[in-house]
């Protein structure tokens, strides 16, 4: 897996210098999340898609308030990559509401911020991905559940990956406050570059694959148009 991904960051970005600043949005994008979901933050400062008023969304469904969210993290402007960062938002959040169901998404704990934040990251890196060469993995795999299933993988490795990295930043940075933290925003995206790129007995976790490298090695990223 990691030897697939490390081959796809060169191949497909010139390497992992230049997939780093690709995805400075993300980072960017992850800080206005965490500030979306906390309520003191939120009534501070203005949303680039406007502000989310915890009475006017009182009573909504918990999809409606996703909905709000995202609208006003991450408004749409017709690129491929702002749709990979709204489905990255609405799933984050959808994964925040599985693992904590009593959950307020406009009351949050630090905790579950962090977790939706951390989330985000992950699934938007794996949104880019799946735009750049997820048709050519289903199309080259035998089976429609066997491309599904590979993809699955490569999701579920970049969780991993983003997770360590954030951990990793917690650790450098514990003296300083979440906020400054995303300033901080070079050393997360270079650890998670590093990590895919690092030998395979030195990968996070001890989660074995049976993902093909074939299946990444030598493919080239399509380029990103508008929808």
């Amino acid at each position: 897996m990691q030897k697939s991904l490390g081959r796809y960051v060169r191949s497909g970005y010139g390497g992992s210098g230049s997939a780093t600043r690709r995805f400075g949005g993300t980072a960017q994008t992850a800080g206005v999340l965490y500030g979306a979901l906390s309520p003191a933050e939120r009534s501070q400062s203005s949303l680039p898609g406007g502000n989310l008023e915890g009475a006017v969304l009182s009573g909504r469904s918990a999809n409606d308030v996703m909905d709000a969210v995202v609208e006003a993290v991450r408004p749409t402007d017709g690129t491929q990559d702002a749709e990979a960062s709204r489905a990255a938002i609405k799933g984050a959040l959808s994964e925040l509401l599985t693992k904590f169901p009593d959950a307020a998404l406009l009351e949050l704990t630090e905790a579950q911020r962090m977790f939706a934040v951390e989330r985000y990251v992950a699934l938007d890196v794996f949104h880019r991905f799946w735009l750049d060469v997820g048709k050519t993995i289903q199309d080259k795999a035998p089976s429609v559940k066997a491309g599904l299933a590979r993809l699955r993988e490569v999701k579920d490795y970049i969780k991993e990956t983003i997770a360590a990295a954030f951990k990793k930043v917690g650790r450098l940075y514990s003296n300083c406050s979440i906020k400054s933290r995303f300033r901080r925003t070079r050393p997360l995206r270079n650890h998670a570059y590093r990590v895919v790129r690092r030998p395979r007995h030195q990968r996070v976790g001890r989660r074995k694959t049976s993902f093909m490298y074939g299946e990444i090695d030598g493919l080239k990223r399509e380029p990103q148009g508008h929808l």
